[in-house]
C-alpha cells in the first residue's frame, strides 16, 4: 500500500482569521488535511 505522501498534495499558507500555520490537503482524498505551524509540521502530521 501506498504512504498517503506518495499522492499529490497541496499545501497553503493559513491566515491569522484561520489560526496561522499551514494547510496540508489531498486532492484526491477530500476530507484528509492536516495543519501544523510550518510546514514540515503540516505533512508529518
Amino acid at each position: 500500500m501506498a504512504k498517503l505522501v506518495d499522492y499529490p498534495f497541496e499545501v497553503r499558507p493559513l491566515g491569522q482569521e484561520e489560526g496561522g500555520g499551514y494547510l496540508v490537503s489531498f486532492p484526491d482524498f477530500a476530507e484528509c488535511i492536516s495543519d501544523g505551524e510550518t510546514i514540515e509540521e503540516a505533512i508529518v502530521q
